[in-house]
């Protein structure tokens, strides 16, 4: 996770000051992304720019296509092929492998249980404020849960071909009888 964060960081930090040399103001792209305490928050702040290009360009266009045209699709269906489509073609933004793919598909159902899961809680919590000890305490277990999953999805990521990353979750996982 590290590695991954701090190549695509690093290389972010080189061309802001490389446009600083030459006079032109480039935005940040990361706002420590591995701090955050859920999966939407970790998009708005890992690559930022381009998962705003793709927002933008791709995510909200499609949403509107189809909620409009007489479609009467539910809104957890719309939000679904939304997402699941947004993420995988970021995926293949990086790469046209397998493993782009999946690691893109990867997000956009986490991202997808993420929106269920707020849209579950709204229905059930109550008016009363939770103790602050409470509130840290979800803070840790969302940002453990969020780093956990980010970090797991780097290995559809990083390695090259999918039964790569299979090994390498059956490693993780005690599946298998590998040496």
């Amino acid at each position: 996770s590290l590695r991954i964060y701090f190549d695509f960081s690093g290389y972010t930090d080189i061309a802001i000051g490389l446009g600083h040399l030459v006079g032109l103001k480039l935005p940040e792209n990361f706002d420590r992304p591995y701090l955050k305490t859920n999966l939407t928050s970790f998009w708005n702040s890992w690559h930022i720019t381009l998962a705003q290009w793709f927002r933008a360009y791709f995510f909200n266009p499609v949403t509107r296509a189809l909620r409009s045209n007489g479609r009467n699709l539910p809104a957890w269906l719309v939000i679904w092929i939304t997402q699941l489509s947004t993420m995988a073609l970021i995926g293949l933004w990086h790469g046209i492998t397998w493993n782009f793919l999946i690691w893109g598909l990867w997000h956009g159902a986490g991202l997808f249980i993420h929106n269920r899961w707020l849209d579950w809680q709204r229905g059930r919590t109550t008016s009363a404020p939770a103790s602050q000890t409470r509130q840290k305490l979800n803070q840790l277990a969302g940002w453990f849960l969020t780093f956990q999953f980010v970090t797991l999805g780097w290995v559809w990521f990083a390695l090259p071909d999918v039964s790569s990353s299979i090994k390498v979750f059956a490693g993780l996982f005690g599946i298998g009888g590998g040496a």
